[in-house]
């Protein structure tokens, strides 16, 4: 089972998202003090922290510094840029804000964080079979993006939360779309 240290301030929804973890097979350890999570790090030595911006005691930001053996998301309930390329030069493993993403995208992004859920892109060319089928079926009519002519490309997330071999699959033109 693995282990996941959910820091968020807000105890109504630390306690609902340590539901939704517990419920999605994780061991859940929580707080809304940043310098519990670093006790609780050394005492139970968990796969993965989930840290709120605005821990009590120790930010999310101080979480980052101290801790350098275990992958740290930060939480926020808004997304700033300013808030995510702090959090990224401090080699933040992923920067979720609150309202721009479902639970069960928060816990697919703790997967993938960890290696569990991976993602795939993958190159379509006109002879890869069933190609053309496949991106009708999806709606487009080209393999090429309308707007610049470049191949589109195929996502595919391994979605565990339905089973082992379950995947979303999108597609996205590469130069168009920006993260």
């Amino acid at each position: 089972m693995k282990k996941l240290i959910v820091a968020i301030k807000n105890n109504i929804m630390r306690s609902a998202y340590c539901e939704i973890f517990e419920a999605a097979g994780f061991k859940v350890f929580q707080t809304n003090n940043g310098r519990d999570v670093l006790h609780l790090v050394e005492k139970e030595k968990p796969d993965i922290v989930l840290a709120d911006i605005d821990t009590e005691e120790i930010s999310g930001y101080d979480i980052l510094k101290s801790i350098k053996n275990i992958p740290v998301i930060i939480f926020s309930s808004t997304e700033r840029k300013d808030e995510k390329e702090k959090a990224i030069e401090l080699n933040a493993k992923d920067f979720i804000s609150m309202d721009r993403v479902t639970p069960n995208e928060v816990v697919s992004r703790v997967r993938i964080a960890m290696g569990e859920q991976k993602s795939y892109k993958l190159s379509l060319k006109e002879d890869l079979l069933g190609a053309k089928d496949l991106l009708k079926d999806f709606g487009y009519f080209q393999l090429s993006c309308r707007h610049c002519s470049t191949d589109l490309v195929l996502n595919l997330i391994k979605d565990l939360s339905v089973g082992e071999n379950y995947y979303k699959a999108s597609f996205f033109c590469p130069k168009c779309f920006k993260k």
